[in-house]
Order: C-alpha cells, then structure tokens, then sequence
C-alpha cells in the first residue's frame, strides 16, 4: 500500500491497523498482539457494503469511548 492512502486511510480511521502477512496486507481492528500471534477483525473479509459501514462506525465508537475512558481513568 502505497504511503498516502495508508495515512488517509489512518487519519479517517485511526482505529485501523494494516497488518502485511505472508506478502499479503489485511486492514482491520487488532484485537491482541505478541511476539508470535496478531488477532484482528478484518475488514477485507466484510464482502455487505452495509456490513462494511457498520463495522467502521463501530470501531469508531469503541475508538472514542476506549480512549476517552483511558483518559478518564488515568487522571
């Protein structure tokens, strides 16, 4: 993916992660990562433009609400 789409991409959706794998790249929500294993809702995988809406909204809640709750707790 070429640098400008990744940063649009990112400054939209800042939620979103590209993870490249075996010369593939997958967009998607990481949900756990260590040294070994990275486990993510993939978005690729949504083939309902609708589904696909949802998914991005969503994310865009859990982004907000997780990050302002952190911010809330840490003070």
């Amino acid at each position: 993916m070429d640098t400008e789409l990744f940063d649009k991409i990112t400054d939209r959706y800042p939620f979103l992660s590209i993870v490249r794998y075996a010369e593939n790249e997958h967009v998607g929500i990481i949900l756990n990562q260590d040294a070994s294993v990275t486990t993510m809702y993939d978005f690729g995988s949504i083939l309902e433009e609708e589904l696909k809406r949802m998914f991005l909204e969503l994310g865009e809640i859990w982004w907000w609400e997780s990050n302002t709750l952190s911010l809330l707790t840490s003070s």
